[in-house]
């Protein structure tokens, strides 16, 4: 984990923004080191302080990158937020499956021709 402010640096964005002591310990440090304060400020916009460190707790560091890429896509799009990027996803992912099963009726088209020619 990375080291707080107390160790000569400067506070962490989360110490910062909180006007409070970046103690070495401090579990928001590794997330929102000093040059990530507007990240810090849209995660903390979004989710607050202390549901950002219940989620952290529970869920893990895993966690901590998915709330801070929403929190990113909320300051790029207020309306939507990630819904037009899920969108997206859930389109391209219909459309791979449209493409497997295009390439399994291909395979099956071009084994019964080979059966075929092998009984004529």
């Amino acid at each position: 984990m990375a080291t707080g402010g107390s160790a000569g640096s400067a506070a962490c964005a989360a110490c910062k923004y909180q006007r409070r002591r970046c103690t070495p310990d401090c579990s928001l440090a590794e997330f929102f080191p000093q040059d990530r304060s507007r990240v810090f400020r849209n995660v903390h916009r979004l989710f607050g302080v202390k549901n950002i460190l219940k989620t952290l707790a529970r869920a893990g560091c895993e966690t901590m990158h998915c709330i801070i890429y929403e929190s990113q896509a909320w300051d790029i799009n207020p309306t939507t937020g990630c819904v037009p990027i899920i969108q997206d996803l859930q389109r391209r992912i219909r459309q791979a499956e449209l493409d497997l099963c295009r390439a399994y009726a291909g395979i099956q088209a071009y084994r019964a021709a080979v059966a075929d020619a092998a009984h004529a």
